[in-house]
C-alpha cells in the first residue's frame, strides 16, 4: 500500500509542475494515432539499443557507490509472480508513464521547442522514479523515448519500446536467478546485450545516414 502511494505521489508532482507551467491556450493533443511508418522496426531497434548503453553507463558510474540498500530484489519462482512481474514491471509503467510524461508532458510544452520539451520531459520522467542510483539512465530514456514519440508522431512507438525495455530486463532477471546467478548467465546476457546494442547502433547509423542525405539533398534545391 505504501509502495502504491509513492507511486501515484510521483505522478501527481510532475503533473502539477506541468500545470504550473505550461501554456493554457493551444494545448496540444496526445498523440494517439497509430502510424505505420517507414523503417519503424529500424526506429525500434535502436532505441531500445541505446536505451541498454545507457544503462551500462548509469552502472558503470555508480559502481562504486553501495545502493544494496535500496533494491529489493523479486524472486520469481512461480508462474503466478512472473505474470503480475509482467503487469507490474511491463505493462502498467509504460502504459501510465508514457502517457503522462511523452503524451501529455511533452506534447504541451512542445510550443516552447523540441529540444526544451524533450529534455523536460526527461527530466520529470527521471525525477519521478525517485532512484538516485539510476537518474543517469532514466533521464537518457526518457531522452530517447521523447525524440521517438516527437519523430514518429505516435504514443504507441515509445509505449512499445519501454513495454519491451522493461519486459526484457524481467526475462534478464528471471533467467539470472533460475541459474543460480551463475557467472555463465551473466556472460551470455551480456553477450546478448552487446548483440543488440551492435546490431542498433548498426541500424541507427543507417537512419542518421539517411537524414543526412536527404538533408543534403533538400540544401542543394
Amino acid at each position: 500500500t505504501a509502495y502504491l502511494l509513492v507511486y501515484l505521489v510521483s505522478f501527481l508532482i510532475p503533473a502539477f509542475i506541468f500545470m504550473l507551467i505550461s501554456r493554457r491556450a493551444g494545448r496540444e493533443p496526445m498523440r494517439l494515432g497509430v502510424r505505420i511508418f517507414p523503417n519503424a522496426p529500424a526506429v525500434i531497434i535502436s532505441a531500445i539499443g541505446a536505451v541498454i548503453v545507457f544503462a551500462y553507463l548509469n552502472s558503470i558510474l555508480v559502481s562504486f557507490i553501495d545502493f544494496s540498500a535500496v533494491y529489493v530484489d523479486t524472486v520469481y519462482d512461480s508462474p503466478i509472480k512472473i505474470l503480475l512481474g509482467f503487469i507490474s514491471i511491463a505493462i502498467v509503467p509504460a502504459l501510465a508513464e508514457e502517457f503522462l510524461f511523452r503524451g501529455c508532458i511533452l506534447s504541451n510544452l512542445l510550443p516552447y521547442g523540441k529540444v526544451t520539451a524533450v529534455i523536460a520531459s526527461a527530466f520529470l520522467f527521471s525525477m519521478m522514479h525517485c532512484n538516485f542510483a539510476q537518474f543517469l539512465y532514466t533521464f537518457a530514456a526518457g531522452i530517447v523515448l521523447g525524440l521517438v514519440y516527437v519523430e514518429t508522431g505516435s504514443i504507441w512507438t515509445s509505449t512499445f519500446i519501454h513495454l519491451f525495455n522493461n519486459f526484457y530486463s524481467l526475462i534478464q532477471q528471471i533467467i539470472y536467478q533460475r541459474s543460480g546467478e551463475s557467472l555463465e548467465a551473466g556472460r551470455i546476457l551480456t553477450m546478448l546485450d552487446l548483440g543488440i546494442i551492435l546490431f542498433g547502433a548498426v541500424l541507427g547509423s543507417w537512419l542518421l545516414y539517411g537524414r543526412l542525405k536527404n538533408y543534403i539533398t533538400e540544401e542543394k534545391r
